[in-house]
């Protein structure tokens, strides 16, 4: 599969744990996918999408955690529904309120007050009774800038730790074999083990080679050593000629491993670099035509050792 398509992830399908999933062929669906992954590229028919993007993991969720939103997620507290309680009004006869002292005062309507009346009302539970104080409003809002606040550190806490398990797990790999993350930052070790004059010559052709899908010539494929290191070995094989034993002792695999990755890699870089860019091979006479003069006025070495 290769690596994730979300921005700023470095997730191998190779290396990592997490699920890739592939964009959905809904066109509704993928377009709301390529909204929320905010990458100005189209994906390609092999991009893929892992886990850690997802809420719980789950493909229909979509992809919607990443780095730089995980400020900006909250969680809205739902208030608790109220309940219904019965009140009973106290009569007039009752010695605690007093009542009118004649019949004069007494207001004339169909109803007695000496009726007791049932009211039906809606008050809040104890947990959202209004507070007698005014400073209700902003203790809610510390409240909820204080929630909104701590799920940001939860996902900022998560991301950490996906971090770290990389870290880790790239550690564990690097004590162990020889690898391009060694001198990648030295032009001068990346020309003594390739042949190419720098690093980014190199990333370049990686580029062109990793999403090609791979036919290993021993029929099975090389899950221990990542394909940027496969092809490390492949150039170390063409440049230096080391045996396969010492390269199968550099990156701790198997040399018959070593030999299905040299003869695999071959005819994959014959296919991209000389099938799609050099069709035609030009003449000698062409060739010949284009050298420098230097080499037209060169006659024999021995002629100039003697000068010499």
């Amino acid at each position: 599969m290769g690596m994730c398509w979300a921005p700023d992830c470095k997730h191998y399908s190779t290396r990592d744990t997490c699920r890739f999933f592939r964009f959905p062929k809904s066109e509704k669906e993928s377009a709301k996918w390529k909204r929320l992954l905010r990458r100005d590229v189209e994906p390609g028919p092999g991009a893929y999408v892992c886990s850690c993007h997802f809420r719980d993991g789950e493909k229909k969720n979509g992809p919607e955690l990443f780095l730089h939103n995980i400020k900006k997620k909250f969680i809205a507290s739902t208030p608790e529904k109220k309940k219904k309680r019965t009140r009973k009004m106290k009569t007039f006869d009752d010695p605690a309120i007093p009542g009118p002292s004649s019949a004069e005062e007494m207001p004339s309507t169909s109803t007695s007050f000496r009726d007791v009346a049932i009211l039906t009302v809606e008050e809040p539970s104890a947990s959202h009774a209004r507070p007698s104080t005014s400073s209700a409003g902003p203790s809610s809002a510390a409240q909820s800038v204080s929630a909104a606040s701590n799920v940001a550190l939860e996902v900022e806490v998560y991301f950490l730790k996906q971090r770290l398990q990389e870290c880790e797990e790239k550690i564990k790999y690097l004590s162990v074999r020889f690898s391009y993350e060694n001198i990648k930052n030295n032009d001068r070790l990346v020309l003594l083990y390739t042949g190419l004059p720098k690093s980014t010559i190199f990333e370049t052709l990686f580029k062109l080679i990793e999403n090609i899908e791979i036919k290993w010539y021993l029929k099975w494929g090389i899950k221990k050593l990542n394909k940027i290191d496969q092809l490390l070995l492949t150039l170390m094989k063409l440049r230096l000629n080391c045996p396969h034993l010492d390269l199968a002792q550099r990156f701790d695999i198997s040399q018959a491993a070593v030999t299905n990755i040299v003869i695999t890699y071959v005819h994959l870089i014959y296919e991209v670099l000389y099938q799609q860019f050099m069709e035609v091979i030009p003449s000698r006479q062409k060739n010949k035509s284009c050298l420098p003069t230097s080499f037209s006025n060169f006659t024999n070495c021995r002629a100039v050792l003697d000068c010499t």
